[in-house]
């Protein structure tokens, strides 16, 4: 079992002004690929009445761990990554909802390491679990400073950690892990000794959590990709949630960060957690390719039946009502106070969540999982 092992141990692209109503983004994804809809085809082949048109969304919600806020830091893909490992975790009781909280932290300075870059995507943070494991939280603390901001980089802390260093690429990937991205490989008497000591007791969990990983049997040979609409759903019927990496439009979240180029927001809807479609002709639809970014969040469920209505401004200056039938429910990573606060879905409240559109989902984001077994219920 994976986290039941560790009780034996010691327990720059896009950057918005953090505020409640336009939390950081990660840089526009590279390499997303976007779901072939294959469910009209499967509802001719076997019928509408046999088609399930919903999930279970409260029954989602019993194997989700708590939702977290990202606060300053362009790092969604690295909470849906980790919630997505949570859920699993939870589902299959290999952990308890005590000891299920694994280390941002731990996966973020991993990847920055690699990359200096800020951002990520699912497809890299899976590919770096698999080659150095994860650690709990309490092996390693998330820190919300962006230090790679102004406000930030002359603060003691982050002299202490990345000031030695030169200008250039190593610098870099230390204000954006909060770690020299070399420390991984330093031995523990090296690590000790310095700046980098936290990473010490981090490093050991991962590498039992890896072991205990590669032991399930999981096929990490096949890809993380989910290609089609119907194994969507069909894994989401099964309380398999899904990372859902996603091109972001500022209008169809209602993201303030939009109102900079003009695009419109309704503080209603994101209370709500209700994200629309970027219309073509739309001023959302032209503006958000501006300043193109990126989100991830996970996908617990989905609801066929539910319809979505929104004031869409069009470029003419008219104010277009469309309607959206079908929606996908989201666990989001910017805390439960602001996005989603009122969210509400199939009778259960559940701040901090959200729900997408189908066709939004369908045409700009795409579906990733792990191949790991599922033990049965």
């Amino acid at each position: 079992m994976l986290l039941i092992a560790f009780a034996c141990l010691l327990v720059l692209p896009v950057a918005h002004a953090a505020s409640d109503r336009a939390p950081p983004l990660d840089r526009a994804y590279r390499g997303i690929e976007h779901p072939i809809d294959d469910t009209l085809e499967l509802r001719s082949l076997v019928g509408d009445s046999v088609v399930d048109t919903s999930s279970d969304f409260a029954a989602a919600l019993a194997h989700q761990s708590e939702v977290k806020s990202q606060e300053d830091r362009g790092t969604c893909s690295i909470f849906s990554t980790l919630a997505w490992m949570e859920s699993y975790l939870l589902r299959n009781r290999l952990a308890t909802r005590r000891n299920a909280d694994l280390s941002e932290e731990w996966l973020q300075y991993l990847v920055a390491r690699d990359s200096a870059e800020d951002g990520s995507e699912t497809a890299i943070n899976f590919a770096m679990i698999l080659k150095h494991g994860l650690a709990r939280e309490s092996a390693l603390r998330y820190d919300g400073r962006d230090w790679s901001s102004k406000e930030q980089r002359d603060r003691r802390y982050v002299r202490g950690r990345c000031g030695y260093l030169p200008r250039g690429r190593r610098l870099k990937a230390c204000l954006l892990g909060h770690f020299d991205p070399e420390a991984l490989d330093w031995s523990d008497g090296e690590l000790r000794e310095s700046s980098a000591a936290p990473l010490l007791q981090a490093r050991r969990e991962a590498a039992r959590f890896l072991k205990k990983l590669k032991s399930t049997g999981g096929d990490f040979s096949r890809r993380t990709t989910v290609n089609t609409v119907s194994e969507a759903k069909r894994l989401l019927r099964a309380g398999i949630p899904l990372v859902l990496d996603i091109d972001f439009y500022y209008g169809a979240w209602n993201h303030q960060g939009g109102e900079d180029f003009g695009i419109p927001s309704d503080d209603m809807k994101w209370e709500e957690g209700v994200i629309s479609y970027p219309a073509h002709g739309s001023v959302d639809r032209k503006k958000s390719l501006k300043d193109l970014s990126g989100h991830s969040v996970l996908a617990v469920g989905y609801d066929d039946t539910i319809e979505v209505e929104v004031q869409s401004l069009q470029e003419d200056g008219s104010v277009e009502t469309l309607r959206y039938r079908g929606v996908y429910f989201i666990k989001n990573s910017w805390g439960t106070r602001s996005f989603g606060s009122k969210f509400r879905a199939q009778g259960v409240k559940a701040p901090g969540y959200g729900m997408i559109t189908q066709k939004y989902a369908h045409e700009f984001g795409g579906f990733y999982r792990l191949q790991l077994p599922e033990s049965s219920r």
